[in-house]
């Protein structure tokens, strides 16, 4: 798209001592054809615990907003909003479908669970928990919807729950059906993978559905022109061999992944991945010169970024 830039300043005391300097950025984008975007939230058991102190979490199926999930939650609907924020005053032509996967061991018992995740906290899963894991089916989730039903996924996301196992492989599955029907439409079409835990890789699953690392179906998304970005949430479950394999092997370029060690840490990600998609101007730079030996920064509103004092960058705003 295009982009513009204005300057403005103004005197914010009556002695005409300081002023305040307004940059102002309006991105035009080529055509108004929008995108269509998936967000896929993986919704295995770990998601449940908090990332804080995992013994204090009072039952597995519970999304509040203090564990990983439910801040997950809370960031994803932030994320949603910025997808169908009006642009230039009018309404976002944008659509948005949600995934949330995880996986089921129908004949699964709390024994095996426990011997497949060697956590003795799995113990404590009461027989409703169990049973909700050996219904739950590897994926759900909500069709491509535009901004006239912005609330539905709102209220979609807000009833996940954390149960089973992780099966990347069936996520993007479902993914690759839903962008199907809407591939010659001429739109920009991307994903947004967000997990906590490596693919589930064990030999009773294995012998179920096959390879769960969804790299083979990944591949052939972006074969397809389809943009992967991919978020690593947490420390305990993702070991570096797993980061790498979200960055260079599944994301569609490594500045396209992002890690956080806690689900708190979401909503600056989230926003930045939907500026990249819905804003014309993404990765443009303005550059100004300030003589300071006539003026004095205000580091409260700008921060240097070498030892020289030679650059700084100025916070803003959308």
């Amino acid at each position: 798209g295009y982009v513009n830039m204005i300057k403005s300043a103004k005197w914010t005391d009556n002695d005409k001592v300081d002023a305040a300097v307004t940059f102002e950025v309006l991105g035009t984008p080529i055509d108004n054809k929008g995108s269509d975007t998936i967000l896929i939230i993986d919704t295995s058991a770990s998601m449940a615990p908090l990332d804080i102190d995992y013994s204090a979490f009072p039952s597995w199926a519970d999304a509040t907003d203090i564990n990983r999930l439910g801040m997950t939650i809370k960031a994803s609907q932030m994320f949603v909003e910025t997808m169908f924020a009006d642009i230039g005053g009018k309404m976002s032509t944008n659509n948005l479908a949600v995934i949330d996967f995880s996986g089921n061991a129908p004949s699964i018992t709390k024994e095996k669970m426990n011997e497949i995740r060697n956590d003795p906290s799995y113990e404590w899963w009461s027989d409703d928990d169990l049973t909700d894991y050996q219904s739950k089916g590897p994926t759900d989730y909500i069709d491509f919807k535009n901004a006239n039903s912005k609330n539905d996924i709102i209220d979609y996301i807000g009833d996940i729950k954390a149960l089973g196992l992780t099966f990347y492989k069936t996520a993007f599955e479902k993914a690759d059906s839903l962008f199907a029907p809407l591939m010659n439409n001429g739109r920009q079409k991307n994903i947004v993978f967000l997990t906590d835990g490596a693919p589930t890789n064990d030999t009773e699953e294995e012998n179920i559905h096959g390879d769960f690392t969804g790299l083979a179906e990944a591949d052939a998304l972006k074969a397809k022109g389809i943009n992967i970005y991919t978020i690593a949430v947490g420390k305990e479950d993702l070991g570096d061999k797993d980061k790498e394999r979200l960055r260079d092997q599944i994301a569609s370029d490594p500045s396209m992944f992002y890690h956080v060690d806690e689900a708190d840490k979401l909503k600056p990600i989230f926003t930045k991945i939907a500026g990249d998609i819905t804003k014309a101007g993404t990765g443009a730079v303005v550059t100004d010169y300030v003589n300071i030996d006539r003026f004095d920064i205000d580091t409260t509103r700008a921060f240097y970024l070498d030892g020289d004092k030679t650059n700084l960058a100025v916070l803003g705003t959308d």
